[in-house]
């Protein structure tokens, strides 16, 4: 009994001190909790980092605060990142993050302008003799406001400046087009480039002939071909035009005359053509005087041969001449009918004379003016409603078993376009020994890479290449859009909308200071192997104010490779090419436009360009020759220093 009772009043005990305490625990002042301590950090930019744009995204981690505060700028804390951009003055810069008491700093370098290149010498659009030096001096001073200079190299060759940025440094030249490619870097990694285009080589004076220029050969199969066209004109009404035109007997007219297709061959020996005929059943309808009437009659012959030999030859003036140097006709007195005479001797000098007027005689004048027109030496070549017309001259013909070849020369004209440069000379490289082509063709056309390139050169001269867009005027052609100033604005720098009204006309002026260069490329497998490459071609982009002189917003400088593709139409030449460009600013008198933004675009342009030159683009002759058709070129470059070409072509007659 006493025992429990003893437990009891313990465990009341208890139960009033636990009690007790709680109610003091809630009358006790309240426990005070330390708050969360604010951090904040930049990731970006870091310590001692060059950074190439002055507007600068900095970035961050923050905790325990909703936002930071860069440079004065407010960012907002998203789990755990922050991101504000913030524009820093150029050269040392200072980021400063605060989230509350906390303080986060970074120190470093804006550099946001590439180093600037100025070059001295050589000035653009150099063409140098080989009696000079090949060693070109290049001088100019590099400057660099910024991150300070790092290096400057012309191609891959570093070179030395001085403390001020001054350097000189010499360059042996190749001949041919030498392109320079001077770069500077800086420390921030910015680059600075520019160029100069420089033809180095033995010169000629650009109006002197070009002997030697092509080699055109025509293969004995190709003779076919002729014999074809003959047959096609030698048709019985053709000859009695002819017969009928050319003798003047007063003894004998002619008035028909019939005969079966005409067997034609033709073949090359030494020195001249052999050409047989072989007429059956030939009759020729007629009247006759003597005893002072006219009496009707005819004569037939039932087969009849003539023979001829022609001799195709250059003349002085650089022409070609055809002649028929020996004939004789081949007849069986048996084979003559007639219902005239028995007297054979008077029937066989009367049928002799007719037939050499409808065979012989009539031959060497289809040659002549059929098959050949002096006016297809006088080439021209068209480009958007201009051209240049050029001479060739018949040097030599040579004519063989195995076909006939003629060597001409080129000459160009002697005057050039004013706004053409003044250049040294036209570069005339030596052409190396010769290797045969493997390509066929009833035509070859043998060409060098010097003849194409002083061709180039002449086109150049003439100012074919110097074009101008004014407005919707492109070369005298309208085009449906028109070049403005609000044009200029949009695509290159809405600055020039400060310098013109929106509507002001716009211009673009080409003028390349340097001719183009041709190179052979033996080893291309996806085009003819024939580039042209274009250096120091300048694009003048103006403003055409209609109350003051033109202005000039930016002058671009084009360097272009342009591989060329031949198609031949009938006897016309056309042209087509794929460019890679390079472009950089020459000149910004107005503005300090986005370099990279404008050379991308101007080099996107050209680049469609030449499809556009291409269906405007012509080399032609002043005359055709009706009778054949020329198709399918292949090209061979070949040679001992592949600087040989020889296009086979095919020909047909024309309409097949």
């Amino acid at each position: 009994m006493n025992t429990v009772s003893q437990r009891d009043t313990a465990s009341a005990l208890l139960f009033v001190l636990l009690l007790v305490s709680t109610v003091f625990a809630g009358c006790s002042e309240p426990v005070q909790q330390t708050p969360a301590v604010a951090t904040v950090s930049i990731t970006y930019p870091q310590a001692e980092q060059y950074i190439t744009a002055r507007r600068i995204h900095v970035r961050g981690t923050a905790s325990n605060t909703g936002e930071v505060v860069v440079n004065g700028v407010r960012a907002t804390v998203t789990g755990g990142a922050w991101d504000v951009l913030v524009e820093f003055p150029e050269g040392p810069a200072t980021a400063q993050a605060l989230a509350g008491e906390a303080v986060s700093k970074v120190s470093f370098f804006v550099d946001s302008a590439p180093p600037k290149i100025v070059i001295e010498s050589p000035q653009r659009g150099l063409v140098r003799g080989d009696e000079q030096s090949r060693e070109l001096i290049v001088r100019g001073q590099v400057t660099d406001v910024g991150s300070g200079l790092l290096l400057l190299k012309i191609d891959e060759q570093l070179v030395e400046l001085d403390a001020d940025g001054r350097f000189e440094h010499s360059y042996t030249l190749e001949v041919g087009l030498n392109e320079l490619t001077i770069t500077a870097i800086d420390k921030a990694g910015h680059q600075a480039r520019t160029r100069r285009g420089v033809i180095y080589g033995p010169l000629i004076d650009p109006s002197e002939r070009i002997n030697s220029a092509f080699g055109i050969t025509v293969s004995a199969a190709g003779f076919e071909l002729v014999t074809g066209v003959i047959k096609s004109l030698l048709k019985p009404e053709q000859i009695l035009e002819y017969v009928q035109q050319t003798l003047s007997s007063e003894l004998v007219s002619v008035t028909a005359v019939a005969f079966d297709p005409i067997d034609v061959q033709i073949s090359p020996k030494q020195d001249h053509l052999a050409i047989a005929l072989k007429i059956t059943n030939l009759r020729v309808d007629g009247d006759i005087r003597f005893d002072n009437e006219s009496h009707a009659t005819f004569f037939g012959i039932s087969e009849l041969e003539a023979h001829l030999d022609v001799r195709v030859s250059a003349t002085p003036q650089g022409g070609i001449k055809i002649e028929v140097i020996a004939s004789e006709l081949v007849l069986d007195e048996s084979s003559i009918h007639s219902d005239l005479t028995d007297d054979s001797a008077f029937l066989r000098g009367l049928v002799v004379m007719v037939a050499e007027k409808a065979f012989s005689e009539y031959i060497g004048t289809l040659l002549i003016e059929e098959l050949y027109d002096p006016a297809i030496l006088r080439r021209k070549i068209e480009l958007l409603g201009r051209s240049l017309e050029f001479q060739l001259f018949v040097e030599s013909v040579r004519t063989t078993a195995l076909g006939m070849h003629i060597m001409a020369s080129v000459e160009m004209p002697s005057q050039k376009y004013p706004a053409v440069a003044d250049v040294a000379g036209a570069l005339n490289r030596p052409v190396g020994a010769g290797s045969p082509a493997s390509v066929d063709g009833e035509l070859k056309v043998a060409t060098s890479r010097t003849t194409i390139g002083r061709i180039a050169h002449g086109v150049w001269r003439s100012g074919l290449l110097h074009q101008s867009l004014e407005g919707d005027d492109f070369a005298g052609t309208t085009l449906p859009m028109s070049l403005t100033a609000d044009g200029l604005a949009t695509v290159l720098d809405a600055r020039i909308r400060a310098y013109a009204d929106g509507e002001t006309p716009a211009a673009m002026v080409f003028r390349p200071l340097l001719p183009p260069v041709v190179e052979f490329d033996p080893a291309a497998t996806n085009s003819s192997g024939i580039e042209l490459r274009i250096a120091e071609f300048l694009i003048d982009v103006d403003l055409l104010h209609p109350d003051k002189a033109r202005e000039t917003l930016l002058t671009l400088a084009l360097f272009l490779d342009l591989d060329v593709e031949i198609a031949i139409e009938g006897s016309d030449v056309r042209l087509s090419f794929e460019v890679a460009a390079r472009a950089e600013i020459a000149d910004e008198p107005l503005l300090d436009f986005d370099d990279e933004r404008v050379t991308s675009l101007i080099e996107a342009l050209i680049e469609i360009v030449p499809a556009f030159f291409a269906t405007n683009l012509l080399v032609t002759a002043e005359a055709q020759l009706a009778w054949i058709t020329l198709r399918n070129p292949t090209l061979d470059i070949h040679g001992v220093e592949g600087d040989r070409v020889t296009a086979g072509i095919e020909a047909v007659a024309s309409g097949q």
